[in-house]
């Protein structure tokens, strides 16, 4: 047994000896990281030798345990034999680490060295490879940054740049924003939101590139730079270049602005050239009423260079690129040399320099140039050469003749001075004019020769003409119209720039524009009656300004041309714009009583500024009464057609959906046919006439003013755009008859269209649909364009049933009768052998009429149906309607078969009563006829007779003299000649008459064709002088008698229609029957029906009724009867 005192040391030599194995091995395994051998000074005491070591020990308890402890100490014995071992093992193994720990201790001592060299891996980084020589590595990748923009930035505006930094240290980013270039812009970045900056006012120039840059910096010093930049554009500027009306600013007043900045720009420009030219001298410029004036075609390229004081643009100038150009519409050289425009001679010797590019320093010598004169004939050329010579004798001056040389001629002109005098081949002398002036022949087109047009036709023109000026910038009045023939006017002014400020179409647009901005029109439009133009302020502060307006857009649709698609014009294009801004808030109904003035004004500017030769015009949303504006239901289509050319227009037959572009290509088999064959052909949307809105009505302005667009010539071959804010049926207008035309639309639509039979079901269909407000019937000479409801209303009709059936009735009556009696022939029009053989035999014309009349169904441009063609109306088409035939009568009508002093009406209905005759007779339908005062005019006559003198009863009575008396005496006459048999029809008269008198006017325009015409025409003692001055009655007394020969001197005289005694002694020659004072005693409606009406005489007896008709009996009389006075205007008896 051991002692205490061994067991103690025992155990404590045990732990020492497990304590420093065990930090040995625990020293091994550290040996990479650096470990150093040491002892642990914190191993205790176990419980056992805390007891023994303590002098207040229990020993009896210890005593109590001794026995326990040896067994325990005999099973530890054991256990220490093994531990021997172990430790014998152990005491070998130390051996082994003994050495190698001293391999360790000197490898440590080299690492000490090199750790005191080498500073830890920041906060962030690591040591990827544990090689001191080697840089730290990041944690994390540095931040990628990728810009998102607005794809617009506008000037004005705010713009927003935004990034997306993509960081794995993302909340402690540091952002920088930079501008790097171009016009410093205030941009904030809030620290709340450092990924954006914000632009608060985009500030610049159009087009301007602004460069920015931004820098990411994360926690550990990555920074990352990225680059962008954008380009201001200013929204109006864009506007005009792309035509684009949807970039506009939400505010007009920038708009307003702009105008008038470019408005100022022009005049600024035209001031300058114009002082120059005019040199401060006042301005006195009178060519006579025998001249011209002019119609710029551009407001920016054409500019005024004699203004008169009535606003005739009398002499212009026109600069485009390297091209200039003057035109005066009078023979300006001659004037000048004749001393009616002395005073002009230096004014026009510095536009010669103007023209020849010597307008600038005037310190420099004048060069020479060479001037080629074409299109003079020698009278002209030489008063031109004249002038020349006398102003710039250093000047090569050379007349050109007008032949296949011409071209070398004018090569290498620097002005030519062109009139058109003694052009035949027009279109070749326009071609090669055109070549030179577009520089297409010159390589360099700094060397076009400018041009100097004098006008040589007194206040006419020619042909010619109007091609040439087009080339430059103006337009002419076509051959035959006045000129300044009667408007007579002049330039009188101060100085030009009194001339400018007074009558330029600059100064009426400023004014305009100026009082929109500042809301402030003198003029009060409640207070118009009628047309406002009554108004002088209306005229001054807005009418002026919006008809110039839609004049040029007129101008352009004549040349084919789109506006928006051309260099410059930027003052037109604003113009243009500024009704499309104005057009997206319309409203109808509106009325110049009761609607705000401005937005009236506003919504009447947008009508004159519509323009249809664009790609984007966006749909009016709120079209009135004339259609919807919402087309979602429908599907465009695309399709070529072909049509047969008729003038004055066909219908297309394809929809143009308002604010959808759509494309039309003229298409033609082969090149041959577009030089030879192809013809002329204008694309129109609507036919609509525009004066059928009555804006200045009470409540009459209903929808937009001109939905009827202009007319926009096609070019052969090429595709044009177009695009409508109102859209609408399109129309194809024509000048030659029965050519083939094939036309390819693009993103149309199909509405409700009748053609043919094919169509009958198909039709009614769509009607009953009604996917279109407008639907229209055609014929080959009759076109009905119709609102839906009224061509609805047309089909109720118990006439027919089928398009088929409406067709034949168009084709019979509407037509062929109704033109038939007008004196025509042609397709469709039904032959009479009573007029035509008679016309022959005569040898006075008998014209073609191969044209196509137009009805619109919807609302009248004058009362309740208006004529022409088209004519309109408030009614639903009626193929034997009174309206329709009434209106289509307004065309035929000629003045000269009414008498003296009766009203216009009295000739009209000849074309309705007709044809509802020629229907009844064959088809055995009572017609609907209006009624006339065929019983009251026979007691007139009846009553005349009873008075002194029958002749001047009748002559005063003013009661005669309305339209229902002139035609029933008309019709009385026509039924005299059926009853005496001279013509089978009275009808047929009227046709004769027509081709009377269209002889009769031939006649009068020359001497010879009056000598050998007028014994045919009944006049055989007249001059021609005293044939212009025959009143109505003469003319009709022989007009009537030659062409049914008869003598109706009596019938004149039974009237109270005086006529001169030489005719009645001419047609008394002639020993024709003499027509009875008779009278036919038809009902009020037997105009269209049978002519059987009982002849009653006229001699204040006979009486209106008939007594024979009725059973007599004998009457015993009890009483005295008397009766009263008897006054025929009281009883029919």
């Amino acid at each position: 047994m051991l002692s205490p005192i061994n067991r103690q040391s025992f155990k404590s030599h045990r732990r020492k000896s497990d304590s420093i194995a065990v930090l040995h091995t625990m020293c091994l395994w550290a040996f990479l990281g650096g470990c150093a051998e040491t002892h642990d000074t914190s191993l205790a005491l176990d419980p056992l030798d805390q007891a023994l070591s303590s002098p207040s020990a229990d020993m009896s308890s210890l005593e109590q345990d001794q026995s326990q402890i040896e067994v325990d100490m005999e099973l530890v014995a054991a256990d220490m034999d093994l531990v021997a071992a172990d430790m014998e093992l152990v005491a070998a193994d130390m051996e082994l680490v003994a050495a190698d720990m001293v391999l360790v201790a000197a490898d440590m001592e080299l690492v000490a060295v090199d750790m005191e060299l080498v500073e830890p891996c920041a906060e962030g980084y690591y040591d990827h490879d544990q090689d001191p020589s080697s840089a730290c590595v990041p944690l994390w990748a540095a931040p990628s940054v990728e810009f998102t923009i607005d794809d617009e930035a506008w000037l004005g505006e705010s713009y927003t740049l935004n990034i997306r930094v993509d960081s794995e240290d993302r909340a402690s980013l540091n952002i920088e924003w930079i501008q790097e270039s171009g016009t410093i812009q205030n941009h904030i970045v809030h620290p709340e939101a450092p990924f954006n900056a914000n632009i608060t006012e985009l500030l610049g120039e159009h087009q301007e590139v602004i460069q920015f840059a931004v820098q990411v910096t994360d926690s550990i010093g990555q920074i990352t730079r990225a680059n962008l930049s954008f380009t201001i554009r200013d929204r109006i500027t864009s506007a005009v270049e792309q035509g684009n009306p949807q970039l506009l600013p939400s505010g007009e007043l920038d708009l307003l602005s702009r105008i008038i900045q470019e408005v100022d720009r022009l005049q600024t420009l035209l001031s300058e050239s114009l002082a120059y030219l005019y040199n401060e001298q006042a301005i006195s410029y009178d060519p006579s009423r025998h001249s011209q004036f002019f119609t710029p075609l551009s407001l920016s390229e054409t500019s005024p260079l004699v203004l008169g004081n009535g606003g005739k643009l009398l002499a212009a100038k026109y600069e485009q690129e390297s091209f200039r150009a003057a035109a005066f519409g009078t023979n300006v050289f001659a004037k000048i040399q004749g001393g009616q425009l002395a005073g002009f001679g230096p004014v026009l010797e510095r536009v010669i320099l103007w023209l020849t590019w010597q307008d600038g320093d005037q310190a420099v010598p004048i060069s020479p140039k060479m001037i080629k004169l074409i299109g003079l004939n020698q009278g002209a050329a030489q008063q031109v050469l004249n002038y020349l010579q006398s102003s710039f004798p250093l000047w090569s001056l050379t007349q050109c003749e007008l032949d296949e040389f011409l071209g070398s001629c004018l090569s290498g002109a620097d002005l030519i001075v062109v009139g058109t005098q003694n052009i035949e081949d027009h279109d070749d002398f326009i071609a090669q004019l055109s070549e030179l002036i577009s520089g297409s022949i010159s390589p360099n087109r700094l060397n076009r020769p400018a041009v100097l047009y004098t006008h040589q036709h007194s206040w006419n023109s020619n042909e010619a003409s109007v091609s040439l000026l087009s080339l430059l910038g103006l337009s002419i009045q076509s051959q035959g119209g006045p000129g300044n023939y009667f408007a007579q006017d002049l330039a009188q002014w101060d100085d030009a720039e009194d001339m400018i400020a007074q009558s330029s179409s600059f100064a009426s647009i400023k004014n305009m524009v100026e009082h929109f901005q500042d809301q402030d029109f003198s003029f009060d439009l409640s207070l118009c009656e009628g047309d406002c133009r009554q108004s002088q302020d209306f005229v001054d502060e807005f009418s002026d300004a919006v008809r110039l307006l839609r004049s040029q857009n007129q101008t352009l649709a004549k040349q084919g041309h789109s506006l928006f698609d051309q260099e410059g014009e930027d003052l037109h294009k604003l113009l243009v714009l500024l009704g499309d801004f104005w057009r997206r808030t319309v409203q109808f109904p509106q009325s110049k009583d009761s609607t705000d003035q401005i937005q009236f004004l506003k919504s009447y500017y947008a009508d004159h500024s519509h323009l249809i030769s664009r790609h984007i015009n966006p749909l009016q949303s709120d079209l009135g009464d004339f259609s919807r504006s919402d087309f979602s239901h429908v599907q465009s289509i695309d399709i070529t057609k072909q049509y047969m050319s008729k003038a004055p227009f066909r219908s297309a037959q394809v929809y143009a959906l308002p604010g959808q572009s759509f494309t039309v290509e003229y298409v033609v088999a082969d090149s041959d046919q577009i030089t030879v064959q192809a013809p002329e052909v204008w694309l129109q949307i609507n036919s609509v006439r525009n004066s059928s809105v009555h804006e200045f009505d009470v409540d009459g302005y209903t929808r937009p003013k001109f939905i009827g667009s202009h007319a926009v010539q096609l070019k052969v071959g090429e595709p044009m755009t177009f695009t409508s804010a109102y859209g609408g049926p399109i129309q194809l207008r024509f000048e030659q008859a029965d050519l083939p035309v094939s036309i390819r639309f693009t993103n149309v639509a199909q509405h409700p269209v009748w053609k043919d039979s094919s169509d009958d079901l198909s039709f009614i269909a769509a009607l009953d649909t009604g996917d279109f407000d407008w639907v229209e019937f055609i014929t080959p000479h009759f076109e009905i364009h119709s609102t839906l409801s009224k061509m609805r209303e047309t089909f109720a009709s118990p006439l027919f049933d089928t398009g088929t059936e409406l067709e034949a009735l168009i084709r019979t009556y509407h037509h062929g009768y109704a033109l038939a009696m007008a004196g025509y022939q042609g397709p469709g029009i039904m032959e009479i052998p009573e007029i035509t053989d008679f016309i022959d035999q005569k040898l006075w014309p008998l014209p073609e009429r191969n044209v196509v009349q137009h009805f619109n169904a919807d609302k009248p441009t004058c009362g309740y149906g208006c004529s022409g063609n088209p004519y309109d109306a408030a009614w639903a088409f009626a193929p034997l309607g009174h309206g329709d035939l009434h209106e289509v009568g307004h065309n035929h009508e000629r003045g000269r078969f009414k008498f003296n002093d009766r009203e216009g009406h009295a000739t009209t209905n000849f074309y309705s009563y007709f044809p509802k005759q020629q229907h009844a007779l064959d088809t055995g339908i009572v017609p609907d006829c209006q009624q006339l005062p065929f019983q009251g005019l026979f007691d007139k006559l009846q009553d005349a007779q009873l008075v002194l003198s029958p002749f001047d009863s009748m002559s005063s009575d003013q009661s005669l003299n309305g339209w229902s008396q002139g035609v029933t005496i008309v019709i009385q006459a026509l039924m005299a000649a059926e009853r005496m048999g001279q013509i089978s029809r009275g009808w047929y008269l009227i046709g004769r008459l027509h081709a009377h008198e269209r002889a009769f006017r031939q006649a009068l325009n020359d001497d010879e064709v009056w000598l050998a015409m007028r014994a045919s025409l009944g006049f055989e003692t007249l001059s021609r002088q005293e044939a212009n001055n025959l009143s109505n009655n003469d003319y009709l007394f022989v007009a009537l008698s030659t062409v049914s020969e008869l003598n109706y001197e009596d019938y004149f005289m039974m009237w109270g229609l005086n006529t001169m005694d030489r005719l009645k002694q001419s047609i008394r020659s002639h020993a024709y029957p003499l027509v009875p004072q008779v009278y036919y005693a038809a009902e009020a409606d037997g105009a269209c029906g049978l002519w059987n009406a009982r002849e009653v005489p006229i001699d204040g007896q006979s009486l209106w009724l008939d007594l024979d008709q009725f059973e007599r009996q004998s009457v015993n009389l009890n009483s005295s009867y008397l009766s009263g006075s008897y006054q025929s205007q009281d009883s029919s008896v």
